[in-house]
């Protein structure tokens, strides 16, 4: 392997590693304090709100995983900056103890929000930035 290469990929590796660590601690763990919208999800509250109407978004998380939390951040930042969403329900899944559901669902890695309407899924989101998700969110609640 050529020395030039092998230090810019180490330097990139590091820069990289650097920064996750660093998102990850800035937002720290998510909490009901913090995002009080957020609920752990039940079989009994998706199917309440979807018989109810509601747009319901299911996020998959895991609390180890800084994308996780950066998107959960993302997503909780669109609820306190517009009343766009004021009716989305955000049911909160453990990527470590729901394989049974993620299985249901279709879900393969963890970082995902799926969105449900009508009983029917309308979209998904996959390792989102704010702009991402709101288009998102937004493609969603026109369905």
């Amino acid at each position: 392997m050529n020395r030039k290469y092998f230090f810019r990929s180490l330097s990139f590796s590091i820069f990289s590693f650097l920064s996750l660590a660093l998102l990850s601690s800035a937002h720290g763990p998510l909490s009901a304090k913090e995002f009080p919208d957020f609920a752990t999800y039940s079989q009994a509250s998706f199917d309440k709100a979807q018989k109810d109407g509601k747009l319901v978004a299911v996020n998959f998380h895991a609390s180890w995983c800084g994308n996780c939390k950066n998107q959960a951040y993302q997503l909780g930042e669109i609820m306190k900056e517009t009343d766009e969403f004021k009716d989305l329900i955000i049911l909160h899944a453990d990527f470590d103890d729901t394989k049974d559901l993620q299985k249901k669902m279709g879900v393969k890695k963890r970082t995902q929000i799926l969105l449900f309407k009508n009983n029917k899924e309308v979209g998904r989101i996959k390792k989102g930035t704010k702009d991402a998700i709101l288009k998102k969110l937004r493609a969603a609640s026109s369905s």
